[in-house]
């Protein structure tokens, strides 16, 4: 083989290896588009998390304070945005500083949060 013939083969040769390359650089970054649209799509599909003031109050009577186990029992109105009906039910209280100065018989309105799979009160003032 003569040495235009070699200088030849070895461009083509060169050129080919580029084009692999490019050919795969060409995937990877395809690849990386395709992951990211996929990862905005499911930041989409995912529930909003609600800002805490957006939270309704709901109106309810204190029926028992459980300062050792952190919990309230209240009969409360509907709470729509956990999809929960009128009851009278025990829940964990966020923050137990509010169970202190609560007694039975009160008159309160609460904020509820489902935290970690459980429904808990994560606000609570007096109703005037």
């Amino acid at each position: 083989m003569n040495h235009s013939k070699r200088k030849l083969m070895f461009a083509l040769a060169g050129g080919m290896l580029m084009l692999g390359s490019t050919s795969g650089f060409a995937q990877t970054q395809l690849a990386y588009m395709n992951s990211v649209d996929w990862l905005r799509q499911m930041e989409q599909l995912r529930p909003k998390q609600k800002d805490p003031s957006e939270r309704p109050w709901i109106s309810s009577e204190v029926k028992n304070v459980d300062l050792s186990g952190n919990q309230l029992t209240i009969a409360h109105g509907a709470i729509p945005s956990i999809n929960m009906p009128a009851m009278t039910m025990t829940f964990p209280v966020q923050d137990t500083a509010h169970l202190r100065m609560l007694k039975p018989g009160d008159q309160v309105q609460f904020q509820a949060a489902e935290i970690g799979g459980t429904v808990k009160i994560v606000n609570v003032r007096m109703q005037h």
